[in-house]
């Protein structure tokens, strides 16, 4: 395996987009630009939780340091090493097990079954949440409230 000796900003990747800002729609978010996230190969992506913003006509600059984390299983905490035979993902792609993918895979497991939909395509063959539907939305942010007071 190889490994960098040096860094610099000429030594990097480097990528320009066009943001076609009249095509941009409010309703979805408050932000105009693109979400960067920088994961491992094989890990899912989840811009919305992990990523950045880059704003129109700005740049951005990422530095990045690779740093493993391993979590210890019972008794030590309630971490799993890999995707337990019942919890399906993507059919054609086998992700890696990280935390945030599982704590999203459980937030939209609650929201199937309390709401009769989902918020994200994590799960495939569910109905969407309609943010026009007070019933539905209502019941998204319950879902969300538990999650983020450790309730769900």
């Amino acid at each position: 395996a190889k490994s960098l000796r040096r860094s610099a900003v000429v030594l990097g990747l480097k990528m320009t987009f066009y943001i076609n800002l009249e095509e941009y729609v409010g309703l979805f978010s408050h932000d105009t630009g693109i979400r960067v996230e920088i994961h491992y190969p094989g890990v899912k992506q989840f811009p919305e939780q992990m990523g950045l913003t880059v704003k129109p006509g700005t740049l951005a600059t990422l530095g990045v340091r690779q740093k493993k984390i391993t979590r210890k299983s019972s008794p030590y905490g309630d971490c799993i090493t890999e995707w337990p035979s019942a919890i399906s993902t993507d059919e054609n792609t086998l992700y890696t097990y990280t935390y945030i993918h599982c704590a999203e895979y459980c937030v939209q497991k609650a929201m199937i079954d309390d709401c009769g939909c989902v918020d994200t395509l994590l799960i495939p063959d569910q109905t969407l949440c309609s943010v026009l539907d007070t019933e539905q939305e209502a019941c998204r942010q319950s879902i969300y409230t538990n999650y983020e007071n450790g309730s769900l």
